[in-house]
């Protein structure tokens, strides 16, 4: 199953089975939509950890200001 990106959703999602056969949902899109929804990310070592959704935004917010945009991508 998939939900192709659009302007309102802002983006994409696709149902995929693992090695496990269960099927994981994975998503890409706009940063500040789906930090609306996470609760966890990937540290630099692959460990998951808890994070300031305020932090991670006034990093998109710097960034945007050098004219670069983000992608968020999420499970």
């Amino acid at each position: 199953k998939e939900q192709l990106f659009n302007s309102t959703n802002k983006f994409s999602a696709t149902e995929l089975r693992n090695g496990h056969d269960e099927v994981i949902t994975v998503y890409k899109g706009a940063s500040e939509k789906l930090l609306e929804y996470a609760t966890k990310c990937i540290d630099k070592s692959g460990s998951e950890i808890t994070f300031s959704t305020e932090e991670v935004l006034n990093k998109i917010d710097e960034l945007a200001n050098k004219s670069m945009r983000t992608l968020a991508f999420g499970y």
